[in-house]
């Protein structure tokens, strides 16, 4: 996880593009397959690099300059699981991003036989523009747009808290590395607890080198940036450490990213078989009102999703639940045709 700024005019102008070569450049060699971004300041929309697809939430212009701005960059062909006679990349599943404002993007991955969804949040910094009460609310519309996003049992998320954990040992968060906590890191502690979220680079079995992801304006190095994941994902977290070898060439960037490793079995779905509809389900009055009343509890996504976005999640919500109404059931017996008796 990283966060960038345009901090610092006196420096050599560097174009967004180079910039992001760069950092292209950087996370490819070091085989890291997904990157999320904080601060990018990039406009909305979908962009690519060398090895990377990447996915931009927008930023929020006011006065003329773009504020914030959520990325998440998916490698285009570094194997992410293997399996006996293949492996799988992030280009052989499909994208769907669920919310997408300038603090938070959402990504869903759909793929025949498994999902994935991961998370770029940028919580606000407590100062004379945010109060300790617009930060809580803040955290509390968070957990609402994650719970209704319907997030996989295999979930990541890339966060820049602005906050510190923790200020005790848990089950979703350890003190290794802790620092004196505040206002907003208990607000940050309750929303990963009642979220059911872990973090593995507070862990001292995870988590070596140094633990520092971001340095005052008056010097001193604190810990801010995590990387947060689901129960099921916290299974596969073996290491975890904060690149201090970052390259960020003329810009000026307070925070270094944190990394998280992950090996482990990926149980997958079984692959969706090739269904066969039952043409008198179409006709049974009683599945058609139940599938219409089923259509009614689908999820709404926010109106900042992309229309591309909006469109496929909508067919394939539609889809799931018309599989559900009017598939012929296995062992379910086939109706007899009547067939015209042969001419004599």
């Amino acid at each position: 996880m990283l966060a960038l700024s345009r901090d610092g005019d006196w420096l050599p102008q560097e174009s967004a593009s180079s910039r992001a070569e760069r950092l292209d450049q950087q996370r490819h060699q070091q085989g890291i397959a997904v990157v999320g971004l904080q601060e990018s300041r990039r406009a909305e929309g979908r962009y690519a690099t060398t090895h990377y697809n990447i996915l931009a939430s927008g930023a929020l212009t006011t006065r003329g300059a773009p504020h914030g701005g959520c990325e998440l960059w998916l490698h285009k062909s570094l194997p992410f699981m293997r399996a006996q006679d293949h492996s799988v990349s992030f280009a052989q599943l499909r994208p769907v991003v669920s919310m997408a404002d300038p603090r938070c993007l959402v990504v869903h991955l759909h793929g025949q036989t498994m999902s994935c969804s991961f998370v770029v949040l940028d919580a606000p910094c407590r100062s004379q523009q945010n109060s300790i009460e617009e930060i809580e609310d803040r955290w509390s519309r968070t957990a609402e747009i994650l719970r209704a996003a319907e997030l996989a049992p295999m979930t990541w998320l890339f966060i820049d808290a602005n906050a510190p954990l923790a200020s005790y040992a848990g089950a979703h968060f350890d003190d290794h590395g802790s620092e004196r906590t505040n206002d907003q890191g208990l607000l940050s502690e309750k929303s990963i607890t009642e979220g059911h979220l872990f973090a593995p680079t507070t862990m001292e079995w995870c988590h070596y080198a140094p633990h520092a992801t971001w340095t005052h304006p008056r010097g001193y190095h604190l810990r801010r940036d995590y990387v947060l994941c689901s129960e099921l994902a916290l299974q596969w977290c073996t290491a975890s450490w904060t690149d201090q070898a970052h390259d960020a060439g003329f810009a000026h960037e307070d925070h270094v990213p944190v990394c998280l490793q992950h090996s482990g079995w990926w149980h997958v779905q079984s692959p969706i078989r090739q269904h066969q509809w039952d043409r008198c389900a179409f006709l049974d009055p009683q599945r058609c009102r139940e599938f219409q009343a089923a259509l009614t509890t689908m999820r709404i996504p926010s109106w900042t999703v992309h229309i591309n976005d909006h469109a496929e999640q909508f067919q394939h919500d539609v889809m799931h639940l018309a599989r559900q109404h009017f598939v012929k059931r296995q062992g379910e017996r086939s109706r007899p045709r009547l067939s015209e008796a042969p001419p004599r």
